[in-house]
């Protein structure tokens, strides 16, 4: 009888359950990743918070450095803005008013705390301190949202894109992204005591975060105009 007919046949109940094992292993993985960074998560710890066997994160995906790479690039899907949510960004007259939307609506998904906020905080983090080494412009979703930022700082600041000033201006309004993205929670205590739980932060943060990009650029903008 030919080999192949005593190959085990896999149920698709079991089909079923294994790439929801999987899934759930990605989502679990990535929130840790997104606390913590790749170096200081363990197999065991995200095994143990998804309530499975220790062996599945080899089982199903060879390895922490595999499974990792898979939350990568699952949150780099779900970081750009949604089509809806970016089409009513583009419906805005004012380019400022533009700005103001699509910062805060970072500020607002990076800061809510439901469970698809890892995805922005990890992309962050992978920015920042690169372990998977793919381009962020090479992706395809990304790269649209990119350049209309930069041609929207462009018309803000009435420069041409290759002005410093653009440059200047990106770094200054990701720079609060990274610090939400990357520091501790503990420490976001230490340092700022004052705020509320973290968990009723997100309206109020965001409404200071476009407070102060928007003062900045306007300062830089009258900074231009006595040039």
């Amino acid at each position: 009888m030919p080999r192949s007919s005593f190959a085990r046949r896999v149920s698709p109940d079991s089909q079923e359950r294994g790439l929801k094992t999987r899934q759930l292993l990605i989502e679990t993985a990535g929130q840790v990743f997104a606390d913590k960074g790749y170096h200081a998560t363990t197999s065991r710890e995200i095994c143990d918070l998804a309530g499975v066997n220790t062996a599945a994160v080899n089982y199903y995906f060879g390895g922490i450095r595999p499974l990792y790479e898979e939350a990568v690039h699952e949150a780099r899907r779900e970081v750009a803005f949604p089509p809806s949510a970016f089409a009513a960004i583009l419906k805005l007259a004012d380019p400022l008013d533009q700005l103001k939307a699509y910062c805060g609506g970072i500020a607002r998904r990076m800061l809510s705390p439901g469970e698809r906020s890892w995805q922005i905080r990890l992309h962050t983090r992978e920015m920042v301190t690169p372990i998977v080494t793919m381009k962020i412009m090479d992706e395809d979703f990304m790269a649209p949202q990119i350049l209309w930022l930069r041609n929207l700082l462009a018309r803000v600041l009435d420069c041409p894109l290759s002005h410093p000033d653009i440059g200047r201006a990106e770094l200054a309004m990701m720079s609060p992204f990274v610090l939400l993205a990357t520091i501790e929670r503990s420490v976001v205590e230490t340092i700022a005591p004052s705020l509320e739980a973290l968990e009723q932060e997100a309206e109020p943060m965001a409404r200071a975060l476009e407070t102060f990009m928007l003062g900045g650029l306007q300062a830089l903008i009258d900074e231009r105009k006595r040039r």
